[in-house]
């Protein structure tokens, strides 16, 4: 996990875990960030979608994923591995805020949360 200096902000002191991948979620994440919470990108083996589109400055490192991603830590889980879905039960335990859209391989039951509707 790349470790940065959190900002100040309003939001200081929130943590939020960020699983989203596609659409408003990853602007969300930024935007939480941006306003002072410890935000905590979590992705697969084959790193989030944007880092792959183009135009990119690096290897991995698409304009649009550097954007999004602005005043993140990151962390990459292999879901199907028993030992990565303990660290994402931590990492749940420890937050305040999860974003989750598209397709996560664990049941939210699991991380003993419930939606917000």
């Amino acid at each position: 996990m790349h470790m940065q200096t959190p900002i100040d902000g309003p939001l200081s002191g929130i943590r939020v875990l960020d699983m989203t991948s596609l659409g408003m979620g990853p602007l969300a994440g930024q935007i939480l960030g941006d306003y002072g919470a410890d935000v905590i990108k979590v992705e697969p083996l084959t790193g989030d979608i944007f880092r792959h589109m183009s135009p990119q400055s690096s290897p991995g490192m698409s304009h649009v994923f550097v954007q999004l991603n602005r005043n993140k830590r990151s962390i990459v889980l292999d879901l199907k591995q028993p030992a990565a879905r303990e660290v994402l039960l931590t990492l749940t335990a420890q937050a305040d805020v999860l974003g989750r859209k598209g397709e996560v391989d664990i049941d939210h039951r699991q991380l003993d949360i419930q939606d917000a509707t």
